[in-house]
C-alpha cells in the first residue's frame, strides 16, 4: 500500500512529471539566472562607469583650452572628448545588451 521513499525515487517517472517544474528546480533556475546575470553585468557596468568617469576630465580639458583661446589644445581636447564619448556610448550599448541577455 505505502511505498518506501527509496522505491518511489527509483520508480519510472511519466513524461508529464519530467515536464512539470518542481518548486526546487524553479528556485534553482532562478538563482542560476541571477548569478549568471550578476557575473556578466558587473564587468560591463564597471566598464561603463569608467567610461562615464573619463568624460568629466575630457570636458574640463576642452573647457580650459577654450578659455585659454588655445585652438591647438582645444582641438586636441575636443578629439579626446569625442573619443571618450564614443567609448561611453559603446560601453552603454554593451551594458544594455548584457542586461537584455541576462533577463
Amino acid at each position: 500500500m505505502f511505498q518506501k521513499a527509496s522505491e518511489r525515487s527509483r520508480a519510472p517517472k511519466s513524461a508529464a512529471w519530467h515536464r512539470s517544474p518542481s518548486a526546487l528546480s524553479a528556485d534553482t533556475a532562478k538563482n542560476i539566472r541571477e548569478m549568471v546575470s550578476a557575473r556578466s553585468i558587473a564587468p560591463a557596468a564597471e566598464e561603463y562607469a569608467a567610461a562615464v568617469a573619463a568624460l568629466s576630465p575630457a570636458y574640463a580639458a576642452y573647457a580650459a583650452a577654450l578659455e585659454a583661446n588655445d585652438s591647438a589644445r582645444a582641438q586636441s581636447a575636443l578629439d579626446e572628448l569625442k573619443a571618450s564619448s564614443t567609448r561611453e556610448q559603446a560601453a552603454s550599448q554593451k551594458l544594455e545588451q548584457v542586461c537584455q541577455r541576462g533577463y
